[in-house]
């Protein structure tokens, strides 16, 4: 006997019907409006627990709905299935992800960042421990993936050498594979650096821009007050030869259709049309140290709006 699904979820999507989605399967489908109808006296029919017959019609989309996972066996539990993959991932020992902030220290005055201006780089002592922490779960590892943060990585870029090279020893004596990637505000990602950031297996980097250059360099200064925003669309413009790029876009109330459109045309001028790509990040005020931003920032679903017209834009 099927069910439907807890997680199930419709959206109007004008003439067209609805957009359905299923939360835990992930699955899309756009629904016609005859569709929609037969959805709905299908889940009628199961809910009501009356001797399902269906019509051939009905019987086809019912087959859809359970592969999409929108219609399911009634005796699965949807929320212990979650749980139990949820469990999976938690406590797999055979992959390991780290985070890796090898300085706090930035070379930029973003008026709006969280962390602060602070200072510092990694011990020595500090980079021997992680690589001990690695070896000792190197022996039942078939995947190690880090990711390089800060403040700004490039400024301990001998931290960032150091202590891959004693990863990567451990992946070739423990035979585990090793990825890496690294976000990065681009200013130090000059060629000669994406060169070396290659070697170490680093494939793929996260730059933010925060729209085209008028406004970029307004929002996202260097610590003597210059502007950056020339110089990282140079870097970006080899790198995206090299590596994977993806360009993050933090949105606030001062953003509108017309200021991407005015930042699109800058990366196309700048030959980066399907070389890098983009998303949208929703600016918050974490902590105290922005919260001068609080009243320039999009509450979640206002947020959610804007973002489905850049997104359009995007396609465009």
């Amino acid at each position: 006997m099927p069910k439907v699904s807890r997680y199930n979820h419709f959206q109007p999507w004008g003439d067209a019907g609805h957009i359905a989605y299923n939360a835990r399967s992930g699955a899309v489908a756009l629904m016609t409006p005859d569709d929609y109808a037969t959805y709905e006296r299908i889940a009628e029919a199961i809910t009501s627990d009356r001797d399902l017959q269906f019509s051939p019609a009905e019987q086809e989309l019912l087959e859809q709905l359970q592969y999409g996972g929108f219609v399911c066996p009634d005796d699965r539990d949807e929320r212990e299935a979650l749980k139990f993959l949820h469990n999976m991932a938690r406590y797999e020992q055979a992959s390991l992800g780290l985070v890796v902030a090898p300085t706090l220290a930035c070379n930029m005055a973003c008026d709006y960042c969280y962390e602060a201006n602070k200072k510092g780089r990694m011990s020595a002592g500090l980079v021997g421990a992680i690589a001990e922490f690695v070896e000792k779960r190197a022996a039942g590892l078939e995947l190690l993936d880090v990711g390089w943060y800060g403040g700004e990585p490039l400024l301990a870029m001998d931290i960032v050498e150091d202590l891959t090279k004693a990863m990567r020893d451990l992946g070739e004596e423990y035979r585990f594979s090793y990825t890496s990637s690294m976000v990065s505000n681009g200013y130090l990602l000059t060629r000669e650096t994406v060169d070396r950031l290659l070697d170490l297996r680093i494939s793929s980097v996260q730059v933010t821009l925060d729209g085209p250059a008028r406004i970029h360099d307004a929002k996202r200064p260097l610590k003597d007050g210059r502007g950056s925003f020339d110089t990282i669309i140079e870097n970006i413009a080899y790198a995206a030869g090299k590596m994977g790029v993806g360009i993050r876009v933090n949105v606030d109330k001062s953003f509108s259709g017309e200021v991407i459109r005015e930042m699109l045309e800058e990366l196309r001028a700048a030959g980066l049309r399907d070389r890098v790509g983009i998303y949208f990040g929703q600016l918050e005020p974490h902590a105290t140290v922005c919260s001068n931003i609080a009243e320039a920032c999009y509450g979640t679903a206002d947020f959610s709006r804007v973002e489905t017209e850049y997104h359009r834009l995007l396609l465009e």
